[in-house]
């Protein structure tokens, strides 16, 4: 068996890349590592977030190049040598992006959610390719919050394709934010769910789905 890693790694020059380990389940040596950096010099990079996709493994994260600045990655990299399958980094608006949680449909799809920064206030955005790499959509929903304390999250239910997302969003205060994006990409519906302590801050970490819908 084997044990897949993602993280960031400190390189020579004091910045990160993206680094991922497949380790042997029943000792824990490593099979294979691989270092993975944006265009960019002096750019940090971060891994954060990691699935199995077959027998290979795909790395959702944060990368940074020249004429971009910080990009959304996923890259799919082969679970056998570590080389990589396809990278697809996404920007908007040469802003800040970052990946943060995927997931795999059952058609072999990848729906990467993350951040970016729409001038002053961050958005969501779910961007879906296929097992090739090839984007499918991108979905958009805005937070109306200038700071976050929370990264979302994203699943997806076995039959019909639907993707869930969950977060934060402004209200009259920080509120969870729960979203269903359909398989073409469009929000169906969203619900904000407040604490009883109405002024205080709430955030969704985590998420999940059964096979029949219910979140």
């Amino acid at each position: 068996g084997a044990v897949f890693v993602t993280g960031s790694s400190t390189n020579g020059s004091g910045n990160t890349d993206i680094v991922t380990y497949r380790l042997n389940s029943t000792n824990g040596t490593l099979a294979w590592s691989t270092i993975t950096n944006g265009s960019g010099s002096g750019s940090n990079d971060k891994g954060n977030a990691i699935i199995l996709s077959g027998a290979n493994v795909v790395v959702a994260g944060e990368i940074y190049n020249n004429t971009t600045g910080l990009d959304q990655t996923t890259i799919k990299y082969d679970g056998g040598s570590g080389s990589i399958i396809f990278q697809e980094d996404y920007d908007y608006l040469n802003a800040t992006n970052r990946g943060t949680s995927l997931v795999r449909d059952s058609t072999g799809n990848i729906a990467t959610v993350g951040t970016a920064l729409n001038g002053s206030q961050y958005e969501y955005h779910t961007v879906l390719l296929d097992s090739t790499g090839v984007q499918l959509f991108v979905n958009q929903e805005a937070t109306g919050l200038t700071s976050l304390l929370s990264d979302p999250k994203v699943t997806c239910d076995t039959i019909a394709h639907h993707f869930y997302c969950v977060g934060e969003k402004m209200k009259t205060s920080r509120d969870i934010f729960v979203y269903q994006i359909t398989p073409s990409g469009n929000t169906s519906w969203n619900l904000v769910i407040d604490g009883t302590g109405n002024s205080e801050v709430d955030a969704g970490t985590s998420i999940s789905v059964n096979g029949i819908g219910v979140v």
